[in-house]
Order: structure tokens, then sequence, then C-alpha cells
């Protein structure tokens, strides 16, 4: 499949990317923290889903609404509110932790996976089980790779043949990605569709078993008509159809656009550890016109071993000399902390200089973990998100990425028990504008930590996840 790449490990590690940071600190504290050990809970936030008149997980289904774990159910999003995160305009790191399961019932069409009649095209060829005969994660894909979305190692699927038309690779050059390449869009327009979606080629879980798999993609979708609904869904698939699918991630009766974000979701625990699983990502539209929808894009599609990162607390810094990269012995940090995953609102003076850290937890993340395939990152997140010039990672924290995993330091800086507890790090952003305001100017950046990154390309890809934390930065003029 060229168009998406992989490499396989042997571990369960988590994921994300750096350099090593240790901050002048000496061998025998970089020596110490290797006795970290990495951990993680291993939810459960999908469930067989009953379809088409039948229920395919079990003869009957006893799954109720506060029981996730049960066939049946499906973690889905009726509003902003998922998993315990406004995903509304503010957060863009959607997760479906937290979700309560919905029954689903025979016959539903925007809220349920009822895909039938089953339409020939529906139908796939099974997923080979042998040793070797599938890709292994983890699985990247960036849309990249010249020709169509087969090179890329999708396929397009829809009941309507008109449906297959609507889908395309387009350029991401400041509109949409992680990247200067391309992602994939389906452009609505006239006629008459049910159901169409993207579905990618089979994946072995194996190297996962006993821990979590985690998918995210970044995605932007954009409602033409608020008179008609559409449902989006993610739905592993471990059969020759989608009629026997697992609905792992729903929007459900959308009218109205869905901010740009990354949207992440853990694999149910039922499901991690097979051998001869699909993706597919799902477009319903509930009054069978595709008009209802203006774009759907999607990029940077990962299905990786482990959990993804997260954002404990956000603290802002001024720096006494605007010409100087800021040192957080000298920095003076502002009252107030924003919360766990939430975006963070600056305002600053133009000509001054202001270091933004991010606190972050890596739950299966160790210094055995970093030291072997790279140390946490930062960095900006590219279009719909702005990347201004006056921006830079901070130089003085760590020794390359700009972040840092030394227990000690994160517990002096983030006040968590990073001594006790393993995974924590933190990484900072620095602002500097000098850009002769006469007035105020807003700027929308999205701070993206990777908790793996190999600055030198050598060591084996290994858990790519990522978190991604909305900044609001207003730089007002000097009076």
């Amino acid at each position: 499949m060229m168009g998406t790449y992989f490499i396989c490990t042997g571990g369960l590690m988590k994921t994300r990317s750096t350099a090593m940071m240790v901050l002048g600190a000496s061998f025998v504290l970089a020596a110490a923290m290797c006795a970290c050990g990495g951990q993680g809970d291993g939810n459960d936030n999908g469930q067989p889903a009953d379809v088409a008149g039948e229920d395919t997980a079990e003869p009957l289904d006893t799954a109720l609404p506060e029981d996730p774990g049960n066939p049946g159910d499906v973690a889905v999003d009726t509003g902003n509110d998922l998993g315990g995160q406004d995903v509304g305009g503010d957060d863009l790191t959607d997760t479906a932790s937290g979700d309560e399961g919905t029954d689903i019932e025979p016959g539903d069409t925007v809220d349920g996976p009822d895909f039938g009649p089953l339409d020939p095209t529906w139908t796939m060829e099974a997923c080979p089980t042998g040793a070797g005969e599938n890709t292994m994660l983890p699985l990247v894909t960036e849309f990249d790779e010249g020709g169509d979305m087969n090179a890329n190692g999708w396929d397009i699927i829809h009941p309507q043949e008109i449906a297959g038309g609507m889908w395309d690779l387009a350029s991401s050059t400041g509109v949409f990605g992680t990247n200067t390449g391309r992602y994939a869009v389906f452009m609505g327009e006239e006629g008459v569709v049910s159901r169409t979606g993207l579905v990618s080629g089979c994946l072995d879980t194996t190297l996962c078993v006993g821990g979590s798999v985690t998918m995210q993609w970044r995605m932007q979708y954009l409602h033409a008509d608020p008179t008609q609904e559409v449902g989006l869904d993610l739905v592993a698939n471990i059969g020759p159809d989608l009629d026997h699918g697992y609905f792992i991630w729903s929007k459900n009766h959308v009218t109205e656009d869905i901010p740009y974000g990354l949207f992440s979701v853990e694999l149910p625990e039922a499901l991690v550890g097979t051998n001869g699983i699909r993706f597919a990502l799902l477009l319903t539209f509930a009054d069978g016109s595709a008009a209802a929808t203006e774009s759907w894009s999607i990029d940077h599609f990962v299905v990786s071993c482990g959990k993804a990162n997260a954002n404990t607390k956000t603290i802002v810094y001024d720096c006494p000399n605007p010409d100087e990269s800021c040192v957080l012995a000298t920095a003076v940090k502002r009252d107030g902390e924003t919360s766990a995953g939430e975006p963070a609102t600056v305002a600053m003076t133009d000509g001054t200089r202001s270091m933004v850290v991010l606190c972050d937890r890596d739950p299966d993340g160790t210094a055995m973990t970093w030291q072997t395939f790279g140390y946490p990152m930062i960095s900006m997140d590219n279009a719909p998100m702005e990347s201004p010039a006056f921006a830079m990672p901070a130089a003085s924290i760590g020794q390359g990425n700009s972040c840092e995993t030394l227990p000690v330091m994160v517990a002096l800086t983030c006040g968590t028990p990073a001594e006790t507890e393993t995974g924590h790090f933190f990484c900072a952003y620095e602002f500097a504008p000098d850009i002769g305001l006469s007035g105020s100017q807003p700027f929308e950046i999205g701070l993206v930590t990777r908790d793996e990154y190999d600055k030198d390309g050598v060591a084996p890809l290994h858990e790519p996840l990522e978190s991604l934390i909305p900044l609001h930065l207003t730089v007002n003029a000097a009076e």
C-alpha cells in the first residue's frame, strides 16, 4: 500500500515525538529516569452494532444506555459534548472516552448502523488472518501518494455510483492538513445518496495485545443545508461487509459545521489484538441528498498501539528580555492556569516576549520508551490554524525539542507527581511579536505535542500519536 507507511515494533508504548531534553542534568540523573514505567487504563469506547434487522453481536442484545461495554452500544455524540470535553469551536482535540452507549435498533438511519438491504458494493473480500498477511501497526496515512485514493491505501465505498465521484484528493497548501501535500475530501453536490465513505486496508493489531489501540485523524466538516441531517461515523470492521461493524465514534443529527480538530478514540478492548480489521469513515445522509454536505475533509489518519498523551494544564510566563529566549528561572509566571485540555487565551503587547508551557502526560510513556523511540516535541499545527513568524519553540527548554522529561524539573514546573508517576513532561513555545501594530490582532494557533520524536530519523516509528491544544493569542499595540 503505497499511500500508507508503517513500521513493525515489538512493544506497546505510547507515541509522539521529540528530542532528548535533560536540561543539562547529570548523567546520573538521566540514568535515574530509566526506572520509570508506563501505565494505562484501557478504556472500552465502542461496541458491536445491531444492524439491518439482526444483532450480529449476540442473539439477544442486553445493552443498556449506561453500559457502553455490551453488544449493541455505540459511542455516540449527539451534540458538542463528547467525553466530557466541549468539541465545538474551542476544543481541537475530540475524544470519545466517557460517552454513554446508545442501544442501536434495526431500522436506524442516521443514528444507527442500518446498512441494509446490503448493497453489493458494500461487500468486500474478507481480510486474511495469517501472520504477516496484513499491515502491522502503526499505520499513518497522509494521502500524499500520487494517483487515486486506492494508491493511498483506502477505497471509496458508495451504494450509489454517483457518490464515488464526489470524493477527491485535494491540495492542503494553506487550506487544510498537517503538511503541504494532499488530503481526502468529500464535496457534496446534487444527487441521491444514502451513504458513502472511505475504507482502509486490512490491519493487524496483534502487537497491541494486553494494551490499547488508538485511532486519530484531523477533520473539518462544513454543512450546506441546515434543514437536512447527516451522520458521521468511524466503524471498525472485522467481517466481509460493513453490516458487521463496531461503531467506534459517531456524530449524529449533524445540521451545522464541525470545526477543525484532532479527533482521537480508542478501539474497544474486545477488538485489541485482532488480525484482519478494517476502518471505515462513513457519511450518512438522512434525507438521501448529498447536497446536505458542503465538504468533509480528512487528513493524517493514524492507527497505533498505545494511548494518546493528554494535556494536564497550560501555564503562561512573561520573559524579561524580548530579544532573548525565555528561561524559566528568570521568567515571571502569570496568575492562573488553564485547566486540562482547555484552550489557552493569551494577550500580550507588541514588542514583548511570552512563553506558553504545556504540561502533558503520556500514560504509557517512560524514560525507556523515550530513549528508544525519541523524546517529546512541540510544534505549531498547520492550516487552517495560523503559524505566525514571531512564534518559535523555546530554545532553553530541554536539549533539542523544547520539551523536558526529567521528573524533578517536570514536578517543579507543572506541580505534577512526575517523580512517582511515569509519563509526565512539559513543552514550551515562545511568542515575540514585533510587527508595529496600531491596534490589536488575534491569532488562532494550534500547539501540537508529540510523545516520541526522533529528530535524526533513526529510531523505528513506534506510536505516532499526538495532542492538539488551541491557543487564542491577541497581540496589542505598544503604548
